[in-house]
């Protein structure tokens, strides 16, 4: 493989013995945004590409990335940008070795395919899409893809959901569907879909959320936290603990407050939130997804009038538990909502950090039900509200109107 004509550099670089990709683009009129896949296209037979092309996630030009076991030991890799500029193709498509890490530059020459490089497609409300990749966590009953417009590039998530052999799938589907009509803002928004009768399916298209999924961003930090190391004048120095801002901890609950109270004036009981259903906008914001387990405590809500006037409560902005002192940056491990309703609320909202030292908190907590959390990397106030949520007996868990009343305060909404 000639790299110089790709611009691309093997380095030594490894994270906990794993090669690494590193995406540098010096250029200010490049799109920020970048989604890679893999490839193990040397498995390719007939009408079966989109069954070997990986999603790895969402990422900005100088994030890198560990190489995921699933790859070949020759694959392709495939830099998708996530806005079509006049002087560019869309697509880069590299062929790297599994053992090698590499640094690649990414300029105008790489981009040399269409999306005509996905050969499966499919036509939706005579709509065409090209088949992207298929998720890994897809069923004989609900197929899930990354697929692009044909016409203008755009990428949406399409879920194909069987129910021939499960007829309680027919039921989640349209409740799906309804939802996602009713709910505007900070919701996965619904783009097209049809119901095919005669097949017994329903295909629903989705917008994509440029900034992947809390889980995604999650298992980002983890992996580069295993073993990082910085160069410094050619010599590597450890870097570790890349892990969030307790300011930016704040900030997602406060999103989330705001989410469950737009349920709650729905009569919506989502009973599937977690780090993979909350995603994330290309601005920041937390977009919550996937409501095929969603109910409806009042049927009369499921259909509104989409032309009628939409009426807003304020937000919720929640103030910050903890100004006192510096800390090493926490994360948001899990998020597990399985039963929400109006006047309660049984969330369990669980604190831990990617530090190393507190890597089995969470599996402790689920084993035995001790919360554990260092006090030197969180704040008391912190430390204190995690508790009020993960009470053992949910009687004395927090509902969700205490929680606004202590740490909420109303604020404009920006629509």
């Amino acid at each position: 493989m000639n790299t110089s004509a790709y611009r691309i550099e093997k380095t030594d670089r490894l994270i906990n013995g794993k090669n690494v990709l590193k995406f540098r683009c010096n250029r200010t009129n490049f799109h920020d945004k970048l989604i890679v896949l893999v490839h193990n296209h040397l498995k390719d037979k007939d009408n079966e590409q989109h069954t070997n092309i990986i999603l790895i996630g969402n990422f900005k030009k100088n994030d890198e990335i560990v190489v995921p076991d699933t790859v070949d030991t020759q694959y392709q890799l495939i830099i998708i940008t996530l806005l079509i500029i006049s002087d560019y193709k869309p697509i880069c498509t590299l062929v790297l070795n599994k053992s090698e890490s590499y640094t690649i530059n990414i300029q105008k020459s790489q981009f040399t395919h269409t999306f005509d490089y996905f050969k499966q497609t499919h036509i939706i409300n005579n709509k065409r899409y090209h088949l992207i990749s298929r998720f890994p966590n897809s069923n004989n009953i609900n197929d899930v893809y990354l697929v692009c417009d044909t016409d203008d590039n755009s990428a949406f998530y399409k879920g194909f959901i069987n129910y021939k052999d499960n007829q309680k799938s027919c039921e989640r589907a349209e409740n799906e569907i309804k939802a996602m009509i009713l709910l505007k803002g900070k919701f996965v928004q619904l783009f097209d879909y049809h119901h095919d009768i005669d097949n017994q399916i329903f295909h629903i298209i989705t917008k994509y959320c440029e900034g992947g999924d809390l889980s995604q961003k999650f298992k980002r930090l983890t992996d580069l936290n295993l073993y990082e190391y910085i160069t410094i004048n050619h010599i590597y120095i450890e870097h570790k603990n890349r892990i969030f801002k307790e300011s930016e901890i704040i900030n997602y609950i406060s999103q989330l407050f705001n989410i469950l109270l737009e349920l709650d004036k729905h009569g919506i009981v989502h009973c599937d939130i977690k780090p993979s259903n909350i995603f994330i906008d290309v601005y920041g914001t937390l977009i919550l997804g996937d409501f095929g387990c969603c109910k409806f405590i009042d049927q009369s809500t499921i259909i509104e009038d989409q032309d009628s006037k939409v009426f807003f409560e304020p937000s919720v902005a929640i103030t910050s538990v903890s100004n006192s002192k510096e800390i090493t940056d926490p994360t948001i491990f899990d998020m597990n909502s399985n039963t929400y309703k109006c006047n309660s609320w049984n969330n369990r909202l669980y604190f831990t950090s990617i530090h190393q030292d507190d890597r089995n908190n969470h599996q402790l907590f689920q084993s035995t039900g001790e919360i554990k959390i260092s006090e030197y990397r969180y704040s008391k106030q912190l430390i204190e509200f995690i508790h009020r949520l993960l009470d053992q007996s949910p009687k004395n868990r927090e509902s969700l109107n205490q929680l606004l009343n202590q740490y909420g305060k109303p604020s404009p909404i920006n629509i």
